[in-house]
């Protein structure tokens, strides 16, 4: 209802204040790093050993204007299904 699907990305069609999870999970399957990125600047990244049974994720809140586009990239873990990425209007 607030973004628009574009290929590799999603796009702000309403002002306002947005909360973004992001999750990642492996299990002994090499280090794994994901970033953020708004507009083309990474705004934040998290990393993973993935020597162990591991779980990471990221919590943000931030402003976007309509056009905005918000897009995550890296290495995901094999358990995609635990895998997330949510974002919602306050």
């Amino acid at each position: 209802k607030h973004f628009a699907i574009a290929y590799d990305r999603i796009i702000c069609l309403y002002d306002g204040q947005y909360h973004i999870t992001m999750h990642n999970e492996t299990y002994g399957s090499g280090p794994r790093e994901n970033w953020l990125y708004i507009n083309g600047t990474r705004w934040t990244s998290f990393y993973e050993d993935g020597a162990t049974p591991t779980a990471t994720g990221y919590n943000a809140t931030v402003n976007l204007s309509r056009g905005d586009d918000v897009y995550m990239t890296g290495v995901w873990g094999q358990y995609r299904q635990y895998t997330q990425f949510i974002i919602h209007k306050i």
